[in-house]
């Protein structure tokens, strides 16, 4: 793990960029503070964070998402959503806030990183894996592959199966509930879900 270190100014670290107070979501840079204290975040990890994939028939997006994210894309999956963008529909239901942010990172890539007729040209500098991203060419393919400190979870529409390739938090099983967030906290509501059964688990 990196060590806590003394609280320093930008002055002293001209080449960092700090964020003081309580850092909710890690990205290249932040810092969390406790007790008088902060710690450079590890560039390769993220906070309590899964990466998720969802690969269509036509596309494939990669993001980052909380704990309760996989089972949400998950409970997505068994109301026979087709694309990504089904998903992220039914998802708005289970936490809008999480899946706006996931959107708007998306049409963010899109505008910065169009791809266009073949040969499909590669992602101009300035990527950050940590945003939500079109998987396309070698170094989205290498990114979406990086997982999370929760795990890495892999969505197939296209052949029905949901590839749990590392999950620290909780397994995925066919059929469950969550609560659904409002304003990103969790609410008395619950939703529910049941996978058909030509969609597989793996492990």
């Amino acid at each position: 793990p990196v060590p806590w270190i003394p609280i320093v100014t930008v002055a002293d670290r001209p080449e960092a960029t700090w964020q003081y107070g309580t850092v909710q979501r890690a990205s290249f840079g932040d810092v969390r503070t406790w007790s008088g204290l902060i710690v450079p975040v590890d560039q390769t990890m993220t906070f309590d964070r899964f990466r998720l994939n969802i690969i269509d028939p036509a596309s494939s997006v990669s993001f980052l998402g909380p704990a309760h994210a996989a089972k949400a894309v998950a409970a997505a999956c068994s109301h026979g959503s087709l694309t990504w963008q089904d998903i992220l529909s039914r998802t708005q239901r289970y936490d809008a806030d999480w899946t706006a942010e996931v959107r708007r990172g998306i049409l963010s890539f899109e505008e910065h990183h169009v791809p266009g007729d073949d040969p499909v040209p590669p992602v101009e500098p300035g990527f950050d894996p940590l945003s939500p991203f079109r998987i396309w060419d070698a170094e989205t393919r290498q990114a979406s592959l990086e997982p999370g400190r929760l795990g890495l979870v892999i969505f197939n529409l296209k052949e029905q199966r949901i590839i749990q390739v590392q999950n620290s938090y909780s397994d995925l099983q066919r059929q469950g509930r969550g609560r659904i967030r409002l304003n990103g906290r969790p609410t008395p509501a619950l939703y529910h879900y049941r996978l058909p059964e030509d969609w597989a688990i793996l492990p």
